[in-house]
């Protein structure tokens, strides 16, 4: 009996996340631009993007998410801009801000740290 392997990769990536503030005020916004690569030689793909703030306990807090409204092309980027406003239910403290993408169809996605927040009240 032969075994076969299959291995998964991640067609659509976070490239880059812009810099946020490295402190935020709560009831503020701020603006957070994610860019996305599809990996080349691949059809396109639509997806979903997330930012989210993440304690040090790895519990999550969603700031802000869209669906990609047309596909990355194989090999192309995209980069989407948020406003992000930064609720009062959210506890002070320090957070990393992460961007993910997850591909349509897919359970697991590519996610990138921007940098590590503190929210002030």
């Amino acid at each position: 009996m032969r075994r076969i392997a299959i291995a998964v990769a991640v067609l659509t990536a976070v490239e880059r996340v812009g810099r946020p503030p490295a402190s935020i005020q709560v009831g503020a916004t701020f603006k957070l631009a994610v860019r996305m690569a599809n990996a080349a030689h691949r059809q396109a793909a639509g997806g979903r993007v997330t930012v989210t703030l993440r304690t040090s306990s790895g519990r999550k807090r969603k700031l802000a998410g869209a669906t990609l409204q047309r596909r990355i092309p194989g090999g192309a980027t995209r980069t989407l801009v948020f406003t992000i406003p930064v609720r009062a239910s959210v506890p002070a403290g320090a957070y990393d801000l992460v961007a993910c993408v997850r591909r349509t169809g897919q359970v697991k996605g590519d996610c990138k740290t921007a940098r590590t927040v503190t929210i002030v009240r």
